[in-house]
């Protein structure tokens, strides 16, 4: 026997089912707005500095949908397909709300908006290798030397509070891959081994504030440098003359009987006397009982032009070592 049909079921049931399906296409469309995204250029933009925005909205076409740029509530750019747009940044610490409105027949208007708030992110290096007292030079990373990069951020809330380098989180990168063991709250600071020789690191970090609002990042390159071999002439009278670098220039003795020269082992790692071997040469004839020092003297017929030349060996690294000469010329 057949069952009578409740068409009122029927009706209620295909009611519902409309409800549920306008109800499930307003909330794709109120959730548009999150399919919005934008790129700066530059990434991290700093204070006062013209940046160039573009927008990614994958969800309609908008090289044919009307786009509005709004900077703190107020229209600066307005047209069909206008995906760029140039403003200004403020001053550390200040907030700009960019918001941006996409108007199209696919979607309907949505919009979206974003905080800018220009930070500043500086990266120092220093390096444990070897230079010789009041040296004004930098000491150079070199085969085997340990690595300290300091990162110095200027970031500054609304109420212009600056915030401290330890109360950001930091998240250290080299050749790309994070570190993790060297990121993290406070660690404003990243060591390592660096380069091998002829090869060169980047390291990049980006410090945030713990909530995200304010960030930037940077990078650096760290380059291996071989070490080098200073010549310096030590006057009896005066000292070492570390005005003049004898590795330039030819040594000319009308008066003295001898020489006296210092070689400087430049940016050699975690420098150790006791770990130094010293070969001199004079004309391709060893020298021996010398380290850094070494005395020339004339000889009753010692004239002319003399190639004086040092080869320095880190005993306990492998790869590290240099050599140099000059030229000595007694008249």
């Amino acid at each position: 026997m057949l069952k009578k049909i409740n068409h009122k079921k029927i009706i209620i049931s295909l009611t519902l089912f409309f409800i549920l399906g306008f109800l499930s296409i307003s909330n794709t469309a109120l959730s548009m707005p999150n399919n919005i995204n934008i790129k700066l250029d530059p990434e991290f933009p700093s204070a006062n500095q013209n940046i160039t925005v573009s927008t990614e909205v994958y969800s309609t076409n908008v090289n044919k949908a009307k786009i509005s740029w709004y900077v703190d509530g107020i229209l600066k750019l307005e047209g069909i397909g206008k995906r760029n747009f140039t403003f200004r940044t403020k001053n550390f610490g200040e907030v700009t709300n960019l918001t941006l409105s996409i108007d199209s027949s696919e979607t309907g208007q949505i919009s979206k908006t974003f905080k800018i708030i220009p930070a500043e992110l500086d990266l120092i290096w220093e390096t444990d290798t070897f230079t010789p007292p009041f040296y004004k030079g930098k000491a150079l990373n070199t085969h085997q030397a340990v690595v300290k990069i300091l990162a110095s951020p200027n970031f500054i809330t609304n109420n212009g509070t600056k915030i401290k380098p330890e109360e950001l989180v930091y998240t250290w990168s080299v050749d790309g891959k994070t570190s993790g063991d060297g990121s993290g709250y406070g660690k404003n600071s990243f060591s390592f081994i660096g380069p091998d020789l002829y090869r060169k690191n980047v390291i990049s970090t980006e410090a945030s504030t713990i909530d995200g609002t304010i960030k930037n990042k940077q990078y650096i390159i760290i380059k291996n440098y071989r070490p080098e071999i200073i010549f310096y002439e030590n006057d009896p009278l005066l000292g070492i003359l570390t005005n003049r670098n004898l590795d330039y220039f030819s040594i000319s003795n009308n008066s003295s009987e001898e020489l006296k020269i210092k070689a400087y082992p430049f940016h050699f790692s975690l420098y150790n006397p006791d770990d130094i071997q010293y070969k001199w040469f004079v004309n391709n004839d060893s020298a021996s009982g010398y380290k850094n020092n070494i005395v020339l003297r004339r000889g009753e017929i010692t004239k002319g032009s003399f190639s004086v030349s040092l080869k320095i060996k880190d005993l306990k690294k492998f790869l590290l070592f240099t050599e140099n000469d000059f030229n000595l010329n007694f008249k």
